[in-house]
């Protein structure tokens, strides 16, 4: 098997495995642009799991249980790329940032429409963070990134239906379900492969 197809390989099952910390893979010296990436990502996605969660109480305070829902589940997805982030940086033996800071949320409302922003925002970041991984031959991070950068795409589009269905969102609870895996979340429950990581339905949990 040629060397590149054999990295290929150990990263793919060091990215799916329980136990990232246990691989021995460190990045050439020339990544030193990727690592920056993936330190920025992780203050972000540690910063809009702690975010999405303050907004999820705040919903719940107001009667927006729907709102609510998709708070939780965005907040679990973030996680699941936080993990994936810090995973790739325990390989290179760098350590995970302080995580950014986050204003106090305000209303319900409010805080859809900022979290709309901002994941706008942010998905538009990861395309070039892919390119700088491959520029830099940084297999683990282009996965990473690729993956993330499909998950806040699909955050901008379960914000997008919240915010124009305003007469649901105090309906009640709206079950997510999240990969755990990559962080692809989606309120079809009855989904059984990860379109993101190919992931099972053994690999998602549940968030109300």
């Amino acid at each position: 098997m040629r060397p590149s197809k054999i990295l290929l390989s150990v990263c793919c099952a060091v990215i799916c495995s329980a136990d990232l910390a246990a691989a021995q893979i460190a990045p050439a010296a020339e990544a030193a642009k990727t690592l920056l990436n993936l330190k920025a990502a992780s203050a972000l996605e540690s910063a809009a799991a702690g975010k999405y969660l303050a907004f999820a109480a705040q919903a719940d305070k107001e009667g927006f249980t729907q709102a609510a829902s998709l708070f939780r589940g965005l907040a679990r997805s973030e996680q699941a790329l936080l993990k994936n982030t810090n995973n790739a940086l325990l390989l290179a033996a760098v350590p995970a940032p302080t995580p950014a800071s986050f204003a106090q949320p305000k209303s319900t409302p409010e805080n859809l429409r900022t979290a709309f922003f901002e994941a706008s925002q942010l998905s538009s970041s990861y395309p070039g963070y892919v390119d700088t991984a491959k520029l830099e031959n940084h297999v683990i991070a282009i996965r990473v990134f690729e993956w993330a950068a499909k998950v806040r795409a699909q955050h901008v589009k379960l914000l997008t239906d919240v915010l124009n269905d305003s007469a649901n969102w105090k309906s009640g609870k709206k079950t997510y379900v999240v990969c755990q895996r990559c962080g692809y979340v989606t309120a079809q429950t009855t989904i059984q492969v990860c379109p993101v990581s190919f992931a099972a339905r053994a690999d998602f949990s549940e968030v109300e």
